[in-house]
């Protein structure tokens, strides 16, 4: 009996989970779960799908990037960055 590893899968690709969240809706959509408590559903299931560091960083830019939630200076990088903005955006 050997010891090596014999086969070695690349990362699932995004593409598949999101299908299968979209399928998922789609069966909460068939038995008659309401819309918005089925996109809450998908929304948990997509965060609890990730690592605990990306799913922190989903979460503040869920809460809108507020400042004091992340990173103390985002308030200033942010208005900082809104002089560079071009007149009319």
């Amino acid at each position: 009996m050997s010891r090596e590893i014999e086969n070695v899968y690349g990362a699932e690709g995004p593409a598949r989970l999101a299908l299968t969240l979209e399928r998922l809706l789609a069966g909460l959509d068939a038995i008659g779960v309401d819309r918005k408590i089925g996109l809450n559903i998908i929304d948990a299931i997509a965060k609890d799908s990730v690592p605990p560091i990306r799913r922190r960083a989903y979460e503040h830019l869920d809460d809108g990037g507020l400042p004091g939630r992340g990173n103390p200076d985002y308030r200033h990088r942010a208005q900082s960055a809104d002089q560079y903005r071009p007149p009319g955006a």
